[in-house]
């Protein structure tokens, strides 16, 4: 039996090729099919894709989290369910949850990245086989006991990050899990976050395992406005917690909170780089009312430069925890910090 294997995006590609290995080992009489491996050079894409799906009789969508919201995702789940009976289509999630699929996706009946589903998947392809191929159900288990380890090992192998992708609707538009936060970059010296929320950027849970994962290699500035209300004090708190044995490595700062609200209109993210001279990432959360979600863009070099500057004297001004502020300078010419620590003032508390 012929199954087609759906992809768009370099994520679902390998998922793809993932599963494109190891399917004929589950049963050996299936033969999927993958565009970017199985059309010779030569073809024209479109009279083999159009072939290869008449002849299909399974549909497997591979989702991700890069991938679904794209356009195409619909386009080939349609053009699948025209040659294919529903029942026969299912989307593959990869990273994703079942309740974060939107859209014409919901209708088929999708397979989670899980022991017990992806077994429930290979059963429904066996069940459609002609009665000589179809395997027994102990056969099958057995087959799939041995063989889930490799396809298990193959697909957890595949980076939750994807450089070349986001999970917005356009490259260039981001959502905070696209951030570099989450697989910093090797030259990456300091991340500074410059938000009024600490718990959504510093202390949920996979925040704060990557902040912990990472203190050795990059320093974290938080630049926050001064605690109001219970709520922001046990914030800090936590955040006095978090630092506990890493006070150099991770520190923060706090603005008036009016000073704070007038020169940070947003929340923002930047990197800088050990390289001295090459300018700091800065990304900008946009603030949009009404969406389901949040998205961020990076903003361009001298935009970034700007951002830069400001916080750089804004942390300066800044009070730490023990009521004490480091005046440091920037030096605009090469885009570096230079040491002002015999500068040390006392700021009120």
């Amino acid at each position: 039996m012929k199954v087609f294997l759906s992809w768009s995006g370099d994520a679902s590609h390998k998922v793809a090729i993932a599963l494109h290995e190891w399917l004929p080992y589950m049963i050996h009489s299936i033969r999927p099919f993958i565009s970017s491996g199985d059309i010779s050079k030569g073809d024209r894409w479109s009279d083999v894709l159009a072939e290869e799906l008449k002849d299909a009789r399974y549909g497997i969508i591979c989702v991700t989290p890069y991938n679904l919201h794209k356009p195409w995702m619909n386009f080939e789940a349609g053009a699948l369910t025209r040659v294919i009976d529903q029942s026969c289509v299912t989307p593959f999630l990869f990273d994703i949850k079942r309740a974060s699929v939107e859209g014409p996706l919901q209708q088929f009946q999708s397979t989670e990245f899980t022991k017990e589903d992806v077994f429930s998947l290979i059963y429904s392809i066996n069940s459609k086989l002609a009665q000589p191929d179809q395997l027994s159900q102990t056969v099958l288990q057995r087959n799939f006991d041995h063989w889930w380890a490799e396809l298990s090992k193959a697909l957890t192998g595949i980076q939750a990050t994807s450089p070349n992708e986001t999970r917005a609707f356009y490259s260039w538009l981001r959502t905070f899990e696209d951030l570099d936060v989450h697989h910093l970059k090797y030259d990456c010296s300091t991340v500074w976050f410059v938000t009024d929320d600490l718990f959504k950027y510093a202390l949920r849970d996979g925040v704060r395992d990557k902040v912990l994962a990472n203190i050795q290699q990059v320093k974290y500035r938080f630049l926050i406005p001064e605690p109001y209300g219970t709520d922001e004090n046990d914030a800090r708190r936590e955040l006095d917690e978090l630092r506990k044995g890493h006070e150099k490595e991770l520190e923060y700062r706090y603005l008036p909170r009016d000073t704070f609200e007038k020169e940070a209109a947003s929340d923002y993210v930047i990197f800088d780089s050990r390289a001295c001279g090459v300018r700091a990432n800065v990304f900008v959360k946009l603030p949009i009312a009404g969406t389901a979600g949040e998205f961020w863009v990076e903003t361009e070099e001298r935009a970034a430069t700007s951002f830069h500057r400001r916080f750089t004297q804004l942390w300066g001004e800044a009070i730490a925890p023990g009521g004490h502020a480091t005046l440091q300078l920037i030096d605009t010419a090469k885009g570096c910090d230079l040491d002002t620590s015999h500068r040390d003032r006392s700021l009120p508390a």
